[in-house]
């Protein structure tokens, strides 16, 4: 995860333009798998105006995806459209949202080395809070190395007044405890919060959002 964190880090320094590689870096070998978090039945949080987290979490993560093969990374997608991974037999709500859950942490541990990166979006009673927040899983200690790169990252790049601690994973977020790669879950902004949502909802703040 180093290599990917740090590699990851210098192509960002110095501006938004994508730095493409002209060669396969010797990284390529470690699976990047971006997982945009809900999907179908399940839209995550709504904003006041109908906005659906699902929507902003895809849109993100297929930028995401898109800046890491440019690169030359080895990316995959837990989903690239309205769908989950949840178990075909599942028929309740509530089952379905429990097979999507286990079926991310399968996929991203069905690689023989990978990192997990999970796009979500925050929402809080206060409408004034704001800011993106990162999540690390608890299985393995690079996960919050991986962490601390990309808040590192997201500060320098794009919100330097940003102070918000990372926080270790806890049993209320099933992929943080249960995934054996180094994981992340990346709270990008707070959709209760109307200066931020219409941010997270432009394209081109998703785009620099997915760059840092």
């Amino acid at each position: 995860v180093l290599s990917v964190t740090l590699a990851l880090i210098i192509n960002v320094v110095g501006s938004f333009a994508i730095q493409v590689s002209s060669t396969t870096p010797y990284y390529a070998e470690q699976v990047i798998v971006i997982d945009a978090g809900h999907g179908d039945f399940d839209p995550g949080k709504v904003a006041s105006d109908g906005t659906r987290e699902k929507d902003i979490n895809l849109s993100i993560a297929l930028k995401l995806y898109d800046i890491f093969t440019a690169n030359g990374y080895t990316a995959v997608l837990t989903r690239s459209d309205d769908t989950t991974l949840a178990d075909k037999s599942a028929t309740s709500v509530s089952t379905k949202k429990k097979t999507d859950t286990h079926n991310r942490v399968k996929y991203a541990d069905s690689f023989t080395d990978s990192v997990l990166i999970s796009i979500h979006q925050n929402s809080y009673t206060e409408s004034s809070s704001h800011g993106t927040q990162l999540f690390y899983g608890t299985k393995n200690d690079e996960s919050k190395l991986l962490a601390e790169a990309i808040m590192g990252s997201v500060v320098d790049k794009i919100q330097p007044e940003n102070t918000r601690p990372l926080k270790e994973g806890t049993s209320s977020i099933y992929i943080l405890v249960n995934t054996k790669a180094p994981t992340v879950l990346v709270e990008c902004g707070f959709m209760t919060n109307s200066e931020e949502l219409k941010k997270l909802k432009d394209e081109e703040y998703q785009r620099r959002m997915a760059f840092s």
